[in-house]
């Protein structure tokens, strides 16, 4: 599937249900999405139950500070279009 656009401005997560990370370290990294067919077969949402493949990937790379301070983390993030939750992390790279 092609990518799609998320833009922060227009888009409000659901507080409620316990992110891993904070929204605003994530809503920094939204931008053009990853493409959906090449996560099948990953996590998909604990809410509603959308496959991981018509979630919204996104590729997250924790803020500055958290690599100065040898916890950055970096990988493709799904967020559920539905239920505006952070389901899955899939780490590439960690310090």
């Amino acid at each position: 599937m092609k990518s799609e656009k998320l833009d922060s401005k227009n888009f409000t997560p659901d507080d409620t249900f316990e992110p891993e990370y904070p929204w605003e370290d994530v809503l920094a990294c939204f931008g053009e999405t990853l493409p959906q067919d090449d996560f099948k077969f990953h996590n998909s949402c604990p809410k509603c139950g959308l496959n991981s493949e018509k979630l919204c990937w996104i590729d997250f790379r924790s803020p500055r500070w958290t690599w100065k301070n040898l916890c950055g983390v970096q990988g493709p993030l799904s967020i559920c279009p539905e239920c505006k939750i952070q389901v899955e992390l899939i780490i590439k790279v960690r310090n």
